[in-house]
């Protein structure tokens, strides 16, 4: 008896499952078409250029990517081009933090102090893949007043900081 009509048709529900599958993790991780290696790490290479200002390397987020990286002194234009890219969720909160929106809104409000974002990136391989920032902060030597009441308005009454440091020349905030 000849079973190549039942391969071929178990082959077919396998390929449909398999596309079903794959357009679904593709909805999951923003990828536009189907990405080979070659185009997955040009994406990545992208992300951590704005981050980190160099290619994605695996071994940068340990075995298996299972690891997060740290960021610090991420500027406005890096953010939103982080946003553009689809890479960085303007209404993502890190816990009880402002969202990004609000904390790069506030950066440009105060276009003065510099203000840089840090945080975290968690590598590809994990199906968590993302950035987040988790705080900002700036070394300024001299704030003015408005700025230092904003500040201390936005991430100690709106948003309570999990840590906080105001001094004359050095704003910080981050959010566990």
């Amino acid at each position: 008896m000849d079973n190549s009509f039942e391969i071929m048709h178990m082959l077919g529900q396998a390929k449909r499952y398999i596309d079903d599958a794959y357009e679904m993790l593709k909805e999951e991780n923003g990828l536009k078409t189907r990405d080979t290696p070659d185009t997955c790490y040009a994406k990545w290479n992208t992300r951590e250029h704005l981050i980190f200002g160099e290619d994605y390397k695996p071994e940068n987020y340990g075995p298996h990517g299972s690891i997060v990286r740290r960021f610090e002194g991420m500027g406005i234009v890096a953010a939103e081009a982080l946003i553009a890219n689809g890479f960085l969720d303007p209404e993502k909160t890190q816990n009880e933090s402002p969202t990004v929106r609000e904390f790069i809104d506030f950066a440009k409000d105060h276009l003065d102090a510099d203000f840089r974002f840090h945080g975290y990136v968690v590598g590809p391989e994990r199906k968590d893949c993302r950035v987040s920032i988790e705080g900002i902060e700036s070394t300024y030597d001299g704030f003015n007043k408005e700025t230092l009441l904003d500040f201390v308005k936005m991430f100690l009454v709106e948003y309570p900081a999990n840590d906080m440091n105001v001094e004359y020349d050095r704003l910080y905030c981050w959010y566990d």
